[in-house]
């Protein structure tokens, strides 16, 4: 799967992992944690997520704690 920047068009290929005990949970892997540090990521930080058709991408625009008002 994909993880596509929506604003910098950067984009970083990550591994869906699919949980042992519950097949219907899913976390991303690989490159969603370069994803993290290239855009330094604070634990405030918001991030919406767009699912792409047919579903190999999932674009990502972060929304940062400093500009929630």
């Amino acid at each position: 799967m994909w993880l596509l920047d929506v604003l910098t068009g950067q984009e970083y290929d990550c591994r869906l992992i699919t949980a042992e005990r519950n097949r219907a949970g899913k976390s991303l892997g690989g490159g969603c944690f370069q994803y993290f540090r290239d855009n330094h990521l604070q634990e405030d930080d918001k991030m919406l997520f767009d699912l792409g058709v047919p579903p190999t991408v999932l674009f990502v625009e972060v929304v940062c704690r400093n500009n929630l008002a």
